[in-house]
């Protein structure tokens, strides 16, 4: 469980440890059009924290140097938190480290595989391997057909990524 204390500019982690840390960006429901931003209870959230709160469609809007000399936490984990937290460790390199907040990993496949992961992964193809409720009979059988096809792929990326 993280909780969040917005009060003192403070986090704290399993009522372990605090930082301190001097914004914190948000990367949650980018692509939805407006920023989601989590509801906590009345006066817990982001509005009791006195240092700045931004989302990452806001952050995508500002300069470069507002990330130089300043301790910032990343709460998410997908593709923009992790880009996000890759510009300010690039910015401040290990004098201002930048943390990630997340509440469950990912897998994040790196771009140099020597096989073409999302080609193998993200295709009309391999949505044909995943049983679903609402199919008929014909795609039950031929997701069951293609479930050995599917273990190849996933136990060779993950060999080819261990190896990393």
């Amino acid at each position: 469980m993280v909780l969040l204390t917005f009060d003192e500019f403070m986090m704290q982690l399993f009522k372990m440890q605090e930082e301190q840390f001097d914004f914190v960006i948000l990367t949650v429901g980018k692509f939805s059009g407006v920023p989601n931003i989590p509801v906590f209870p009345p006066g817990k959230g982001p509005e009791s924290f006195k240092g700045n709160v931004i989302h990452s469609m806001d952050y995508a809007k500002m300069e470069t140097g507002f990330l130089k000399a300043k301790s910032p936490v990343v709460v998410g984990f997908g593709k923009t938190a992790v880009d996000i937290a890759m510009a300010c460790s690039a910015a401040n390199g290990t004098e201002n480290p930048c943390t990630m907040l997340y509440r469950s990993v990912r897998w994040i496949v790196p771009g140099d595989l020597p096989i073409p992961v999302e080609y193998l992964f993200l295709n009309r193809f391999s949505e044909l391997q995943v049983r679903k409720p609402e199919e008929g009979f014909l795609l039950k059988i031929l997701a069951t057909i293609l479930s050995p096809l599917v273990i190849t792929y996933t136990t060779t990326v993950q060999h080819i990524m261990s190896e990393k």
